[in-house]
Protein backbone atom coordinates (compact mmCIF):
# COMPACT_ATOMS: atom_id res chain seq x y z
CA UNK A 1 0.00 0.00 0.00
CA UNK A 2 0.99 3.87 -0.61
CA UNK A 3 0.83 6.30 2.54
CA UNK A 4 1.61 10.28 2.19
CA UNK A 5 2.11 12.35 5.43
CA UNK A 6 3.16 15.47 5.64
CA UNK A 7 4.04 17.71 8.51
CA UNK A 8 1.30 19.30 10.29
CA UNK A 9 1.64 21.17 13.97
CA UNK A 10 3.91 18.73 14.71
CA UNK A 11 6.04 16.10 13.63
CA UNK A 12 4.16 13.62 11.92
CA UNK A 13 5.00 9.73 12.48
CA UNK A 14 4.32 6.45 10.36
CA UNK A 15 4.91 2.97 12.76
CA UNK A 16 4.51 0.10 11.12
CA UNK A 17 4.71 -3.41 12.84
CA UNK A 18 6.27 -6.08 10.89
CA UNK A 19 6.61 -10.49 11.03
CA UNK A 20 3.63 -12.49 11.10
CA UNK A 21 1.95 -9.79 9.21
CA UNK A 22 -0.04 -8.00 12.67
CA UNK A 23 1.82 -5.81 15.14
CA UNK A 24 2.54 -6.49 18.61
CA UNK A 25 2.43 -3.75 21.45
CA UNK A 26 5.89 -2.66 22.88
CA UNK A 27 8.89 -1.28 21.55
CA UNK A 28 12.24 -2.27 23.52
CA UNK A 29 15.52 -1.20 22.19
CA UNK A 30 14.33 1.58 19.66
CA UNK A 31 17.38 2.98 18.01
CA UNK A 32 18.17 5.10 14.59
CA UNK A 33 18.13 3.28 11.45
CA UNK A 34 18.94 6.37 8.89
CA UNK A 35 17.79 10.08 8.57
CA UNK A 36 17.93 11.63 5.48
CA UNK A 37 16.49 15.29 4.43
CA UNK A 38 14.81 15.72 7.12
CA UNK A 39 13.13 11.95 7.38
CA UNK A 40 13.88 9.35 10.22
CA UNK A 41 13.77 6.03 10.32
CA UNK A 42 13.65 3.99 13.45
CA UNK A 43 13.99 0.20 13.97
CA UNK A 44 13.00 -1.90 17.02
CA UNK A 45 11.55 -5.08 19.11
CA UNK A 46 7.56 -5.11 19.96
CA UNK A 47 6.41 -7.90 22.39
CA UNK A 48 3.19 -8.90 23.61
CA UNK A 49 3.38 -12.61 24.31
CA UNK A 50 5.38 -12.25 27.28
CA UNK A 51 3.79 -11.62 30.35
CA UNK A 52 3.92 -8.57 32.78
CA UNK A 53 4.94 -6.43 29.85
CA UNK A 54 3.52 -3.06 30.83
CA UNK A 55 6.36 -0.62 28.50
CA UNK A 56 4.28 0.35 25.49
CA UNK A 57 5.29 2.46 22.13
CA UNK A 58 4.90 6.23 22.34
CA UNK A 59 3.76 7.61 19.97
CA UNK A 60 1.25 4.37 19.32
CA UNK A 61 -1.28 3.82 17.08
CA UNK A 62 -4.23 6.75 17.90
CA UNK A 63 -1.61 8.78 19.43
CA UNK A 64 -2.14 12.95 17.84
CA UNK A 65 0.04 12.73 13.88
CA UNK A 66 0.70 9.23 14.11
CA UNK A 67 -0.32 7.25 10.79
CA UNK A 68 -0.39 3.23 11.93
CA UNK A 69 0.08 0.33 9.43
CA UNK A 70 -0.66 -3.04 10.75
CA UNK A 71 -2.93 -4.57 13.38
CA UNK A 72 -3.16 -2.12 16.96
CA UNK A 73 -2.78 -4.12 20.29
CA UNK A 74 -5.80 -6.21 20.65
CA UNK A 75 -6.61 -9.75 21.60
CA UNK A 76 -5.60 -10.94 18.37
CA UNK A 77 -2.39 -9.13 17.79
CA UNK A 78 -0.43 -11.06 20.36
CA UNK A 79 2.86 -12.39 19.25
CA UNK A 80 6.58 -10.95 19.00
CA UNK A 81 7.36 -8.28 16.25
CA UNK A 82 9.53 -5.93 14.74
CA UNK A 83 8.22 -2.23 14.34
CA UNK A 84 9.64 0.16 12.08
CA UNK A 85 8.87 4.09 12.80
CA UNK A 86 9.54 6.97 10.37
CA UNK A 87 9.36 10.57 10.94
CA UNK A 88 8.62 13.25 8.67
CA UNK A 89 10.67 16.31 10.12
CA UNK A 90 11.57 17.45 6.53
CA UNK A 91 7.95 19.89 6.25
CA UNK A 92 6.92 18.40 2.65
CA UNK A 93 4.93 15.14 1.40
CA UNK A 94 6.66 11.71 2.19
CA UNK A 95 5.40 8.47 0.03
CA UNK A 96 5.76 5.31 1.57
CA UNK A 97 5.91 2.65 -1.26
CA UNK A 98 6.71 -0.19 0.80
CA UNK A 99 8.96 -1.41 4.30
CA UNK A 100 12.16 -4.15 4.35
CA UNK A 101 14.44 -4.73 6.76
CA UNK A 102 17.57 -6.53 6.48
CA UNK A 103 19.19 -7.81 9.31
CA UNK A 104 22.73 -10.04 8.10
CA UNK A 105 21.60 -11.59 5.08
CA UNK A 106 17.93 -11.33 5.89
CA UNK A 107 15.73 -9.42 4.40
CA UNK A 108 12.15 -8.87 6.29
CA UNK A 109 9.04 -6.82 4.07
CA UNK A 110 6.29 -5.91 5.70
CA UNK A 111 4.18 -3.57 3.28
CA UNK A 112 5.16 -3.86 -0.30
CA UNK A 113 3.31 -2.18 -2.61
CA UNK A 114 0.05 -3.60 -2.89
CA UNK A 115 -3.58 -3.88 -5.00
CA UNK A 116 -6.23 -3.97 -2.63
CA UNK A 117 -9.78 -5.27 -3.50
CA UNK A 118 -12.58 -2.45 -2.32
CA UNK A 119 -15.98 -4.39 -1.55
CA UNK A 120 -18.74 -1.97 -2.81
CA UNK A 121 -22.52 -2.09 -1.52
CA UNK A 122 -25.60 0.17 -1.47
CA UNK A 123 -27.87 -0.04 1.74
CA UNK A 124 -30.50 1.89 1.24
CA UNK A 125 -31.60 3.82 -1.77
CA UNK A 126 -34.03 2.72 -4.87
CA UNK A 127 -30.92 0.47 -5.88
CA UNK A 128 -30.19 -0.58 -2.24
CA UNK A 129 -28.94 -4.49 -2.03
CA UNK A 130 -26.77 -3.96 -5.20
CA UNK A 131 -22.87 -4.59 -4.53
CA UNK A 132 -19.85 -4.73 -6.45
CA UNK A 133 -15.94 -4.47 -6.10
CA UNK A 134 -12.76 -2.80 -7.77
CA UNK A 135 -9.21 -3.27 -7.50
CA UNK A 136 -6.80 -0.09 -6.46
CA UNK A 137 -5.14 1.58 -9.42
CA UNK A 138 -1.74 2.74 -8.82
CA UNK A 139 -3.35 6.28 -7.31
CA UNK A 140 -5.27 3.85 -4.84
CA UNK A 141 -8.48 4.31 -6.27
CA UNK A 142 -10.77 2.11 -7.14
CA UNK A 143 -14.11 2.63 -9.20
CA UNK A 144 -18.19 1.03 -8.82
CA UNK A 145 -20.16 1.97 -11.55
CA UNK A 146 -23.95 0.75 -11.96
CA UNK A 147 -26.99 1.33 -14.35
CA UNK A 148 -30.09 2.53 -12.97
CA UNK A 149 -33.56 3.18 -14.41
CA UNK A 150 -35.07 3.95 -11.17
CA UNK A 151 -35.22 7.82 -9.25
CA UNK A 152 -34.30 8.64 -5.92
CA UNK A 153 -31.07 9.03 -4.26
CA UNK A 154 -28.67 5.99 -3.32
CA UNK A 155 -25.93 5.37 -0.44
CA UNK A 156 -22.93 3.94 -1.77
CA UNK A 157 -20.19 2.41 1.01
CA UNK A 158 -16.78 0.84 0.43
CA UNK A 159 -14.86 -0.73 2.41
CA UNK A 160 -11.24 -2.59 1.92
CA UNK A 161 -10.67 -6.03 4.29
CA UNK A 162 -7.86 -6.84 5.11
CA UNK A 163 -6.04 -8.88 7.98
CA UNK A 164 -6.41 -5.75 10.21
CA UNK A 165 -10.02 -6.25 9.78
CA UNK A 166 -12.86 -4.23 7.69
CA UNK A 167 -11.89 -0.48 6.74
CA UNK A 168 -14.62 1.76 5.81
CA UNK A 169 -14.60 5.25 3.83
CA UNK A 170 -17.15 7.60 4.03
CA UNK A 171 -20.57 7.23 2.18
CA UNK A 172 -21.62 9.04 -0.57
CA UNK A 173 -24.65 10.09 -2.57
CA UNK A 174 -25.79 8.95 -5.56
CA UNK A 175 -29.00 11.02 -6.88
CA UNK A 176 -30.44 9.24 -10.06
CA UNK A 177 -32.67 11.79 -12.00
CA UNK A 178 -34.99 11.58 -15.06
CA UNK A 179 -33.80 13.45 -18.14
CA UNK A 180 -35.69 14.42 -20.86
CA UNK A 181 -35.28 16.78 -23.98
CA UNK A 182 -32.24 18.89 -23.05
CA UNK A 183 -32.38 22.52 -23.48
CA UNK A 184 -34.39 24.40 -21.45
CA UNK A 185 -37.10 21.92 -20.98
CA UNK A 186 -39.68 19.96 -22.41
CA UNK A 187 -40.74 16.04 -23.73
CA UNK A 188 -40.45 14.05 -27.10
CA UNK A 189 -43.90 11.72 -27.25
CA UNK A 190 -44.52 8.27 -28.58
CA UNK A 191 -47.81 6.73 -29.05
CA UNK A 192 -48.85 3.78 -26.89
CA UNK A 193 -49.64 1.23 -29.50
CA UNK A 194 -46.22 1.87 -31.20
CA UNK A 195 -43.73 -1.14 -31.52
CA UNK A 196 -40.17 -1.21 -32.00
CA UNK A 197 -38.25 0.91 -33.00
CA UNK A 198 -39.44 4.27 -30.96
CA UNK A 199 -40.52 6.85 -33.17
CA UNK A 200 -40.26 10.11 -31.18
CA UNK A 201 -39.52 12.69 -33.87
CA UNK A 202 -40.54 13.71 -37.76
CA UNK A 203 -42.90 14.63 -40.16
CA UNK A 204 -44.68 11.11 -40.13
CA UNK A 205 -45.40 11.05 -36.05
CA UNK A 206 -49.14 11.05 -37.27
CA UNK A 207 -48.87 7.89 -39.27
CA UNK A 208 -45.72 6.48 -37.64
CA UNK A 209 -47.23 6.81 -34.00
CA UNK A 210 -50.46 4.27 -33.34
CA UNK A 211 -52.36 5.72 -30.35
CA UNK A 212 -55.31 3.55 -28.81
CA UNK A 213 -57.44 6.16 -28.86
CA UNK A 214 -57.11 6.97 -32.82
CA UNK A 215 -55.12 8.96 -35.02
CA UNK A 216 -53.39 12.01 -33.96
CA UNK A 217 -52.92 15.27 -36.16
CA UNK A 218 -50.83 15.79 -39.17
CA UNK A 219 -49.97 18.78 -37.78
CA UNK A 220 -47.58 17.06 -34.32
CA UNK A 221 -44.54 16.61 -35.23
CA UNK A 222 -43.41 14.77 -31.21
CA UNK A 223 -41.91 17.71 -29.47
CA UNK A 224 -44.15 19.32 -26.53
CA UNK A 225 -42.72 22.09 -24.15
CA UNK A 226 -45.53 23.04 -21.58
CA UNK A 227 -44.98 20.43 -19.09
CA UNK A 228 -41.20 20.75 -18.00
CA UNK A 229 -41.07 17.81 -15.18
CA UNK A 230 -44.05 15.40 -16.89
CA UNK A 231 -45.20 12.47 -15.10
CA UNK A 232 -47.80 9.57 -15.45
CA UNK A 233 -50.83 10.96 -15.07
CA UNK A 234 -50.14 14.32 -16.03
CA UNK A 235 -51.13 16.02 -19.36
CA UNK A 236 -49.09 18.24 -22.07
CA UNK A 237 -49.56 20.79 -24.26
CA UNK A 238 -48.18 22.20 -27.66
CA UNK A 239 -48.44 23.84 -31.39
CA UNK A 240 -48.22 22.42 -34.81
CA UNK A 241 -44.76 21.71 -36.43
CA UNK A 242 -41.35 22.99 -34.58
CA UNK A 243 -43.08 25.06 -32.71
CA UNK A 244 -41.85 25.49 -29.68
CA UNK A 245 -38.45 24.61 -31.07
CA UNK A 246 -37.13 21.35 -30.04
CA UNK A 247 -33.54 21.10 -29.00
CA UNK A 248 -30.80 21.07 -31.17
CA UNK A 249 -29.23 17.56 -29.97
CA UNK A 250 -30.41 14.70 -28.06
CA UNK A 251 -28.41 12.55 -25.17
CA UNK A 252 -27.39 8.96 -26.18
CA UNK A 253 -30.42 7.55 -23.87
CA UNK A 254 -33.53 9.82 -22.35
CA UNK A 255 -37.27 9.39 -21.23
CA UNK A 256 -40.19 10.05 -23.42
CA UNK A 257 -43.88 10.24 -22.56
CA UNK A 258 -46.20 7.79 -24.09
CA UNK A 259 -49.73 8.94 -25.42
CA UNK A 260 -52.96 7.05 -25.64
CA UNK A 261 -54.59 10.46 -26.98
CA UNK A 262 -53.54 13.59 -28.84
CA UNK A 263 -56.09 15.61 -29.89
CA UNK A 264 -56.14 19.16 -31.71
CA UNK A 265 -58.22 22.42 -31.00
CA UNK A 266 -57.47 25.82 -32.94
CA UNK A 267 -53.91 25.87 -32.70
CA UNK A 268 -53.32 23.82 -29.56
CA UNK A 269 -52.37 20.05 -29.78
CA UNK A 270 -52.62 17.99 -26.25
CA UNK A 271 -52.74 14.98 -25.21
CA UNK A 272 -52.16 12.58 -21.71
CA UNK A 273 -49.05 10.66 -20.49
CA UNK A 274 -49.56 7.13 -19.62
CA UNK A 275 -46.00 6.08 -19.14
CA UNK A 276 -42.59 7.25 -18.92
CA UNK A 277 -40.21 5.52 -20.49
CA UNK A 278 -36.21 5.21 -21.15
CA UNK A 279 -35.37 5.45 -24.51
CA UNK A 280 -31.80 4.90 -26.00
CA UNK A 281 -31.66 7.01 -28.95
CA UNK A 282 -30.36 6.50 -32.64
CA UNK A 283 -28.30 8.81 -34.96
CA UNK A 284 -29.67 10.96 -37.37
CA UNK A 285 -32.00 13.20 -35.14
CA UNK A 286 -32.40 16.90 -36.05
CA UNK A 287 -34.58 19.98 -35.04
CA UNK A 288 -36.29 20.00 -38.63
CA UNK A 289 -39.34 17.39 -38.98
CA UNK A 290 -37.84 16.06 -41.82
CA UNK A 291 -34.70 14.46 -39.54
CA UNK A 292 -36.65 12.00 -37.86
CA UNK A 293 -35.79 10.79 -34.36
CA UNK A 294 -35.71 7.37 -33.25
CA UNK A 295 -34.75 5.11 -30.74
CA UNK A 296 -35.08 1.82 -28.82
CA UNK A 297 -37.11 1.44 -25.66
CA UNK A 298 -35.08 0.26 -22.58
CA UNK A 299 -37.05 0.68 -19.49
CA UNK A 300 -40.40 2.10 -18.60
CA UNK A 301 -39.98 4.28 -15.43
CA UNK A 302 -44.10 4.73 -14.63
Amino acid sequence: MERTFHRAASRLVSVFGVGFLLAAAAFIGVTPAAASNGIGVYIGYADSSHPNVTHFPTPWAGSPNVIFEGCPLTVVCVFDAGAVQVINNSGGAVTVNSVAIHVGSCTFSGWPSAVLSVQFTIPSGPNAGRTGSGTTNASGQATFSYVSVATGMDTVSAAVVNTAGSIPANNVAVTWTVIFAPGGGGAFVIGNSKGAPAYWWGAQWWKRDHLSSGLAPASFKGFEKSNLAPWCGQTWTTRPGNSPKPPSTVPGTMAVIVASHVSKQGPVISGDIVHIVLVRTNPGYGPNPGHTGTGTIVAQLC
